[in-house]
């Protein structure tokens, strides 16, 4: 089985998929951040705008290699992230693997219908969400604090520059894998940078409904993951029937973005080992998400690798693609 994806799909799946990582980032793993998280979307986009362009004009090298590492290192963190939403909603405890399975299976079947699938999946959900979402925005609008969008944080300058380092290294990630995997670019540069900087819009425009719905939560507690899932999903100001369509919207958004990556990751893995078939990539990505997260390395990679990383591991292997033109040509 070939794993292939048309640029019309790539173009629609890394939209939606680049959205909610860079939303669902900033939102729970950026504690620090709460009312500089739009801000932060906000640059990372653009800052992710001229590494996109690179990468359309260079395909070669170490750069799927590293696209294939960052794309697993995303499907692993939509996984995290929707562990901790289904154990969030559980009325007991249950073992991470357990609330991880039927996601991650799920994905791997998506992908397994290849990439178009993906890519449909994203248009149903791009014309459905709008039919959830306007009418959560028009019922909680009266309770919206535009207020609660400022002070920045004391250390806005770090935590800023954190944040939109890593929202530009997801954003960037994302579309260079399905500009690469698609095989599109070049001339068609435009439509790719036009699509990514309207995904990381979407990401900021969410951050700051976000920001106006729930104001800055000190308690270490509330600060915490689960207690920003709570502030999110069953905002205590939110009618008890608006909580259906968000958790709809999040757990859609999570389960396409995961179907993303994981189908990125095999295709790219596909594209180093050649000999590989499809649902044997599909598999092997799969199972690393498992135990991966099973194994609590997301947490840790989350806590200890900077925000920075994929920006400069993809602008690293740019350089060395780079390096390797100009020696090819100075040999000549």
């Amino acid at each position: 089985m070939k794993l292939t994806l048309s640029p019309a799909a790539a173009r629609r799946a890394a939209l939606v998929a680049a959205s909610a990582h860079a939303f669902c980032a900033l939102a729970l793993d950026a504690p620090a951040l709460h009312n500089g998280a739009w801000p932060a979307a906000l640059l990372g986009t653009l800052l992710a705008l001229p590494m996109i362009a690179l990468a359309g004009s260079r395909r070669g090298g170490l750069l799927p290699y590293v696209l294939l590492l960052l794309e697993g290192g995303s499907a692993a963190l939509a996984a995290d992230w929707l562990d901790s939403s289904a154990a969030f909603l559980a009325l007991d405890p249950v073992h991470p693997l357990l609330l991880l399975a039927p996601p991650v299976l799920a994905a791997a079947w998506c992908a397994l219908r290849n990439g178009d699938a993906v890519g449909d999946s994203a248009s149903v959900g791009l014309k459905l969400s709008p039919l959830l979402l306007v009418p959560i925005l028009l019922i909680q609008l009266p309770h919206l604090r535009p207020g609660w969008l400022f002070p920045l944080p004391g250390d806005a300058a770090g935590a800023l520059l954190s944040g939109a380092l890593g929202t530009a290294g997801r954003i960037g990630a994302t579309f260079a894998s399905a500009m690469l995997l698609s095989g599109e670019g070049g001339a068609s540069a435009r439509r790719w940078l036009r699509d990514a900087l309207l995904a990381g819009l979407i990401a900021t425009a969410l951050l700051v409904l976000r920001g106006m719905m729930s104001p800055m939560l000190t308690n270490p507690a509330a600060a915490a993951r689960l207690g920003r899932l709570d502030a999110l999903l069953t905002n205590g100001r939110a009618p008890l029937y608006l909580q259906l369509p968000m958790l709809a919207l999040w757990f859609a958004a999570l389960l396409h973005a995961l179907a993303y990556h994981v189908f990125a990751a095999a295709a790219l893995l596909q594209r180093a080992l050649p000999a590989l078939d499809g649902r044997a990539c599909v598999a092997a990505v799969a199972l690393c998400v498992l135990a991966l997260c099973g194994a609590g390395g997301v947490a840790a990679l989350r806590d200890r690798v900077p925000a920075a990383l994929p920006l400069a591991a993809l602008g690293a292997a740019l350089l060395i693609r780079r390096g390797r033109e100009v020696d090819v040509r100075a040999s000549r």
